[in-house]
């Protein structure tokens, strides 16, 4: 629902996400972290060293420091968000979040938020959802079908583009 008022306009949008938007909205997130394509390189040739130099004074113990460097980010990519979905109950709360001037308020069953708009640091749209990046390299998805109706949308986009840098696939 938007509305404009003394403090500009605002779009409140209601919605349950599902596993495979949460899925896909932390997946989606990783290509736009700061930190993974550093982090992954790194940890993969520092685990592949400390192997390779465990394996040259003949112990064991270089094999689970190959496989953990070997499968650590295959897992937290591919894995980790359903394992996540399924063991947060917030996650799959019924959530409504007020997007306006000032920020974001969000409301789940069992959380309160308020998130000003000086700590999110992008938005990036797809065909089926948002993805809100915000400072520390998480993101929210926000899925369009939460909107009710295309004008809630818009109200949405303009809001979050006087804010932010926003990467809409029309404009």
């Amino acid at each position: 629902m938007a509305a404009t008022g003394d403090t500009g306009a605002s779009v409140t949008v209601a919605f349950q996400i599902t596993e495979k938007e949460f899925i896909q909205g932390c997946q989606r997130g990783y290509r736009h972290s700061a930190y993974l394509p550093i982090f992954v390189p790194t940890t993969v040739v520092v685990g592949l060293l400390a192997a390779n130099s465990l394996r040259a004074h003949h112990s064991v113990s270089w094999i689970p420091v190959a496989l953990f460097a070997l499968g650590y980010w295959p897992w937290f990519v591919l894995l980790q968000p359903k394992w996540t979905f399924s063991r947060k109950a917030t996650a799959r709360e019924l959530r409504r979040i007020t997007y306006s001037e000032a920020g974001s308020h969000h409301q789940g069953e069992t959380y309160t938020l308020d998130r000003p708009w000086s700590k999110y640091r992008g938005v990036y749209e797809y065909p089926d959802m948002y993805l809100l990046r915000y400072q520390g390299g998480n993101t929210n998805t926000l899925a369009k079908r939460a909107f009710a109706s295309p004008m809630d949308e818009e109200v949405f986009r303009t809001v979050a583009s006087s804010h932010v840098k926003c990467r809409f696939l029309t404009e």
